[in-house]
Parts: C-alpha cells; structure tokens; sequence
C-alpha cells in the first residue's frame, strides 16, 4: 500500500493541479499556468461579473483559511453551469490532445476514479464518455465539486493524521499514513514522518522543508545543518528556501563570533546557519528549543565571541549562553535546566538557582542526563540512599559510570551479589575501573576463610585476570592502584 491509494485526487484543488502538471509538460502556451489561472479562466466563462469574489473565496478555502459554503461550486455539481463549463474544458482538453502522450495522461486520471470515491453511476457515465475528452474532465471536475467539503486536501489531511494516531511508532501503517497526510500539505505530518524516517537522511530533509511554515521543522532542520547532516547541494535549498528567516537571526546576534571546533569551511557555514535559525526561533517564535539550541552553542564551546583584536571574550560568551538557557528554562525547558545545572556543577561556582531542583525537574520527567548529574550531586552530599534511586533508573541503559557507582553502594551495604552484577555491566559499558573494584571482591572471597581452597584458587585467579586485563586502560593513577593489588596478589598466588 502506498499513501497514494489512501487518496481521491480529484478534489478542487490537486484536480486541476494534474490538469496544469500536464499543460507544462508538453510546454503549452496557455494562460492556465496555476491554481488562480485555472480558476479565473473557469469563473471567467461562466460569468465575469462574479469571478473576482468566488475566485477570492476558492482560493482562501484552498489555503484553509476560510471554510464557508461556495455556492458556485454547488451550482456546477447540481448541473447548472453544465453547457458552459463543458465548454470551457473542450478548449483545456484540445490544448492538451495536441500531444502523444494524452491517451496515457487520461487513463491515469481513469485509473485514479477508485470505487471507494466514486459511486457505480459516475463511474458508468465517466467510462461512458472517456472518448470524449471534454465531457470527460467536465464529469471529474464536477466529482470534484460534489465532495469539496469533505475531501479539500485539508481535510484529507487532517483525517488521515488522525488516522495515523491509534497506530504503534513502528507499524508501517503509521508510515504510510503520515506520507500521505504530509503530501496533502499538513505540516505537523510532515514533523512526525520526519521522526519515523529519521534515519533516511533525504527524505527527513524533504519532508522538514515541506512543513517550513512550522515552528518545530525549522528547528529540526537547523537541528540536521547543525549537525551537518546534508549535501551541500541541500544547503543550497536551505539558504535560498529559508532566506528570510536566517536574515532575521543573524540581527539578533550583534557581535563577531568565531567557530571553536575544528571545521571544514562547509562545516562552519552549516554552524553559523544553524545558529541564526536557532536566534530567529528564539527571538520570534519565542520557542523553547531554540533558547536552549543557542545556549548551548555557547555552553558546548562550539562558537565564541570575539572582541575588536579578535581574542575570545568568555564572559560576554558565557553571559549569552547563560541569558538564553534561563530563557529557556522560563519556558519550563527540561534539557536547559540540566544544561544549566550541569554548567554550575561542573564550574563549582555559586548560583542564584538551586541546581537540585533544576536536576530533580528533569529527573521527574526521566531525562537522562538530569538523573546523571542530580545522582553526583547527592553522592557528593553522601546522600546514597536518595542517589540510589536514580542510580537505577540511569543504570537501565549503557551508563557504566552510574553503574559503578550503583555497584559501590550496594557493596558498601553487603549486597555483593548486587555489586557483582553492576560491577560487571560498568565493564561490559567500558567503564573499566569497575574491574578494580570487582577483583577486589573476587580477593576477598578467596581471603574468606570459609571458602573451599578450590574456590579461593579460582577467586584469586579471577582477581588477577581482571584487572590484569584492562590495567592499559586505565588513567595513571588508576593505574598504580591496580599495579599495587596486582604485585599483592601474585605474591600471594606464589
């Protein structure tokens, strides 16, 4: 199934956009040439002197912005203007016959009268006078007349997103039915098909760009430039299609700025375009994300501000940094409180804001890295039994620090079995100075003297490898530890 089959495509809007797809095919000269000609030229031969007001109201039901009745396209569906508009589609339909490919562009409009959209009389009188071009496009136009309140893309749209809502992240359906809502325009389809398709690095792009009237797929694409996820033919399309947008960020960073990391020349055109869409988001869309994007940029060392001699200025950097994660923050943004918090922590400076109560927000709401750093803190303050409990939570995942530091309190309360365990995840998680901690459990046991000598032969045995076995990989002094158990043991070994 493709989202394409999920579609009537004769409704008053991609109707005659198939009509005009095919006239700029064949490079026809003819003043249809988009939705408003189509519609100007139809009112015009139906009756000049109401074309400009019905003309005006199809065209802002078209862009959804309005939804009162159309009482023109009531009367083309009740038959009413049925001589003059057949008329005017003889003169549309001639142009387009002039061409060898016409056959093949009128069975693909045939094909797309499924009988889920059309009822069993239509589609007789529409087989019935398919060799009569004219007479043919007059009975689809009026099709599409008959269901313009309930099958404008919009509305499709919509259906179709809803649709899509009961279904499971990873059922296909959910796919499909996200593609052809975003294909119809809606642009909140287009940011969810972007997430199931993340990692089709082209099809996230068009799909984002499609919905560029949203707030959260500028993000996402300033998110992807950042992260130089694109060609640089993409970036092309970015600079053209989001013009205007990255113009009104680059005001609001008034000061001369250098790139930190080590970029290509490409790279650091991809950072600062990030960044001006990040300070457009921030400054008028007023969104959330975007504070915490340019906090960050400042916070990750990625840029800087430079001065007059073109030297660094940290305090101007840290100060903007600081201004748009509290901003941020305001807006009750979880990662800029741990991005705050995390940023006082590591500095230990003081702070008018009470780093755990910006960690425990984050922790509450499951982020991460918010129980990483609260579960230090509270380490720090010997709170163990509080630490535990987020201890936990981050050890579900590949955190080995945590799980070292879990195993260490566990071994500090006599639960060995429970040490043993995390010990041995921290290491399968490349956190290797847990092995230390684990051979020395291993000693203990072969130094308990109600241990069988077969059993303290292997303990000792099992000390020895382990911390034998990643000691390269250990920092210096860490290193000298492991050196001294391990000269310790093998004495004893002897």
């Amino acid at each position: 199934m493709t989202g394409e089959e999920l579609l009537d495509t004769i409704n008053i809007k991609t109707f005659p956009e198939l009509i005009i797809k095919q006239l700029r095919k064949n490079n026809v000269n003819t003043k249809i040439k988009n939705l408003r000609a189509f519609y100007t030229f139809l009112l015009s031969k139906i009756n000049e002197d109401v074309k400009n007001s019905y003309l005006n109201r199809i065209l802002k039901y078209l862009s959804f912005s309005e939804s009162s009745e159309i009482l023109i396209l009531e009367d083309i569906k009740n038959g009413i203007y049925e001589e003059t508009v057949t008329k005017a589609f003889k003169e549309i339909s001639d142009e387009i016959d002039k061409y060898d490919d016409n056959l093949l562009f009128y069975n693909r409009l045939r094909d797309s009268c499924k009988f889920i959209y059309f009822n069993n009389n239509e589609i007789y009188e529409l087989t019935k006078e398919f060799d009569y071009h004219h007479k043919f496009l007059y009975l689809l136009f009026v099709h599409a007349c008959d269901n313009y309140k309930i099958n404008t893309p919009n509305i499709l749209a919509e259906r179709i997103l809803r649709e899509s809502y009961c279904l499971n992240i990873g059922n296909e359906s959910k796919r499909v039915l996200l593609k052809a809502s975003a294909d119809l325009g809606n642009n909140l389809a287009c940011l969810l098909y972007g997430i199931v398709i993340y990692d089709d690095f082209n099809e996230r792009f068009k799909y984002y760009l499609k919905g560029k009237g949203m707030t959260e797929c500028i993000w996402e694409m300033a998110f992807i430039i950042e992260h130089y996820e694109i060609n640089e033919e993409q970036f092309k399309i970015i600079l053209k299609e989001y013009k205007e947008i990255i113009y009104e960020g680059e005001q609001f960073l008034k000061k001369d700025i250098t790139i930190l990391e080590e970029t290509t020349d490409f790279e650091k055109k991809c950072l600062i375009t990030a960044l001006k869409m990040y300070l457009y988001l921030a400054n008028i869309r007023n969104y959330s994300k975007a504070y915490c994007s340019v906090g960050k940029f400042f916070l990750a060392d990625k840029v800087a501000i430079v001065d007059d001699k073109n030297k660094i200025n940290k305090l101007v950097s840290e100060e903007i940094a600081l201004e748009y994660t509290k901003k941020a923050i305001k807006l009750s943004n979880i990662p800029a409180m741990q991005n705050l918090a995390s940023y006082y922590y590591n500095n230990k400076e003081p702070n008018d804001i009470n780093i755990k109560q910006l960690l425990q927000i984050g922790a509450n709401a499951k982020d991460m890295l918010s129980n990483v750093y609260l579960s230090k803190v509270l380490l720090e303050e010997n709170k163990t039994n509080e630490a535990e409990k987020y201890l936990k939570y981050i050890s579900k995942g590949d955190n080995g620090e945590a799980q070292y530091e879990l195993a260490k309190i566990y071994e500090n309360k006599s639960k060995i079995n429970e040490a043993i365990m995390y010990y041995e995840k921290a290491i399968q998680n490349q956190y290797y100075k847990a092995a230390i901690n684990l051979g020395k459990i291993y000693f203990n046991k072969y130094m308990d003297e109600i241990a069988t000598v077969n059993n303290k032969n292997g303990y000792l045995l099992l000390a020895i490898n382990l911390i034998e076995k990643y000691i390269m990989e250990y920092d210096d002094e860490t290193r000298k530890e492991a050196e001294f158990l391990l000269n310790n043991m093998k004495s004893i070994s002897k």
